[in-house]
């Protein structure tokens, strides 16, 4: 019952791990997920506010150290930077690339004095990860702006050439995605919750059934093996003991918790060398003997009392492979006394026979 208990619990326990790595997969394949949909959003932003900047009047270019689209002025020009801030609903700042000095130059955010917080420089880490990298084409942190997270992505601001003349800085709020990505979750967290009810209640009941079973089936191996007037004992490939039947306790005095992990040879065999003449084998090596001779002998009782068994030894295969050893014995000690009296009655009646013989026949006349 305790082996079948540790199944179930086993199951259980497996059931809620999976579970758990399900839910962790679920929360994490939706949260890339939800990145990569902020991050092409941004990209599209992006995208979006170039072109406007191409249509305020034409391509980037720098006149008098100032940043201009076409005719029309950039450095300045917060109408800009609201216009592309209306698109895509978070703080925008167009900044001036002039020698090793990157200036916020247009921007939708206020300062304290309630103006707009241009003449700022770039955050150092977007500056050092734009500039410090040749091969970065794009810088995107999640971090906190003014009390609310947010997923910042950096670009370049390009002439015709190539020319690098500005970065553009586009603010994305999180809010609106992590409730999108906590009601996935929370569906996810139902859903799954709810398959692994189900499973755990189907395995729970298999589990239990088979574990009904093995118990019945081994209750009644058990009462079938007690049941016996044969002794039985077992032992592992070393010969030491692992169960003993009520017949084997009875006839042997020890109870089934005194022979495990005993040597059963050295415990049950009375200490001789030879068998009526013959070698005494190991027990091991009359597995399956029907040699009659090595497979009598005497075992010896918990009392040092011995009696004569017939004894018989089976291995015990699991998967083509010897794993124990099971042996059956017979108590020969009434059979034995049987036969003396057998013996001692048939002697008896010969004397009786021969002396009523003699008393019938008929003396020799001398010649």
């Amino acid at each position: 019952m305790k082996s079948g208990k540790f199944v179930l619990s086993t199951g259980l326990v497996l059931i809620l791990v999976l579970g758990v790595i399900m839910l962790v997969t679920v929360y994490e394949s939706a949260s890339t997920a939800m990145s990569q949909q902020i991050d092409n959003q941004q990209k599209e932003l992006i995208r979006i506010a170039s072109s406007l900047l191409r249509n305020q009047g034409g391509d980037l270019v720098v006149r008098e150290e100032k940043l201009y689209a076409g005719e029309t002025p950039v450095t300045g020009n917060h109408l800009l930077a609201d216009q592309i801030s209306s698109i895509s609903g978070g703080e925008v700042s167009l900044y001036h690339v002039a020698g090793d000095d990157v200036v916020r130059v247009a921007t939708t955010r206020i300062a304290a004095n309630n103006e707009r917080a241009s003449g700022g420089r770039l955050n150092p880490g977007a500056e050092q990860a734009l500039f410090g990298n040749a091969d970065i084409k794009a810088f995107s942190i999640r971090e906190e702006l003014d009390g609310e997270e947010v997923i910042t992505r950096y670009d370049y601001l390009r002439s015709p050439e190539g020319e690098i003349l500005g970065v553009i800085q586009l603010s994305t709020p999180t809010e609106p995605y992590d409730k999108q990505l906590e009601a996935v979750y929370y569906r996810s967290f139902l859903v799954t919750g709810l398959a692994l009810l189900v499973i755990a209640g189907f395995v729970f009941f298999a589990l239990n059934m088979l574990t009904k079973q093995i118990a019945r089936i081994s209750g009644q191996s058990e009462a079938m093996l007690n049941s016996t007037r044969e002794g039985v004992f077992g032992m592992d490939l070393q010969g030491k003991g692992t169960f003993l039947n009520a017949a084997g306790s009875r006839y042997l005095g020890y109870t089934e918790r005194e022979i495990l992990e005993k040597d059963m040879a050295e415990l049950v065999r009375k200490k001789r060398a030879k068998v009526e003449g013959a070698e005494r084998k190991p027990f091991t090596a009359l597995a399956s003997s029907d040699d009659s001779i090595a497979n009598e002998d005497e075992f010896q009782a918990k009392d040092g009392e011995p009696f004569p068994v017939h004894f018989f030894v089976s291995p015990i295969m699991e998967n083509e492979q010897t794993t124990g050893y099971v042996v059956s014995f017979t108590n020969l000690t009434e059979a034995k006394k049987a036969e003396e009296r057998v013996a001692s009655m048939t002697d008896r009646l010969e004397a009786i026979i021969q002396s009523a013989e003699k008393e019938h026949l008929p003396e020799k006349s001398s010649s």
